[in-house]
């Protein structure tokens, strides 16, 4: 029997009237989404709805200390300026998948929620080089390559976890961290917004 590929990312949102979302710590993530280098550099990679909407989440799991957070579709939508519509191909929805087609945010599948990531990387060399021109040569005075093409980093990247099925890789969705609380997020029915 063949497995069956997960939903696209817009498919699984379009389920999602109140999507579950979580904090994505990852180790190699360097700045704040509401910060400059995000606005300077993401921005014109992402475009704006996404951006303003990966602020808004990760803004949301910030406040929530860390126990998750439901995000209502169509007040989300509206707080953006993007319309009250929370329908299958609405902006807001492909605004969260595009966060998620630029691995800002994963799907966990197994745990039915969207995690988001708190720290967010640097742009590829692929993605700098799709920057307006000013950008790119901004980006590449500010964040130079190393000898061997990589940009350098003042600390090591994490090691890639395992294939996905269309060849790329990833890294983990993290565990508890060490010392944290082990319980699963709050997001259960009951803790749901009415």
């Amino acid at each position: 029997m063949l497995a069956t590929a997960p939903p696209s990312a817009l498919d699984w949102l379009a389920g999602q009237d109140l999507i579950p979302a979580i904090a994505w710590i990852e180790p190699s993530g360097e700045f704040d989404p509401t910060g400059s280098y995000v606005e300077t550099y993401w921005l014109p990679v992402l475009g704006p709805s996404a951006t303003w909407a990966l602020r808004r989440i990760t803004q949301s799991l910030a406040d929530s200390a860390g126990s998750g957070v439901w995000l209502p579709v169509e007040p989300l939508a509206g707080s953006l300026g993007l319309g009250s519509s929370a329908a299958r191909n609405s902006i807001v929805r492909r605004a969260i998948g595009r966060i998620v087609d630029f691995h800002l945010a994963e799907i966990d599948h197994e745990r039915g929620v969207l995690a988001v990531r708190t720290l967010i990387p640097r742009l590829s060399e692929r993605a700098v080089e799709r920057l307006p021109a000013h950008l790119a040569a901004q980006h590449r005075i500010e964040f130079p390559l190393d000898l061997d093409g990589q940009q350098h980093r003042d600390r090591e990247a994490p090691p890639l976890a395992a294939d996905r099925p269309d060849g790329r890789t990833r890294t983990p969705l993290p565990g508890p961290a060490v010392g944290a609380d082990t319980t699963e997020p709050t997001l259960d029915s009951e803790a749901a917004p009415r």
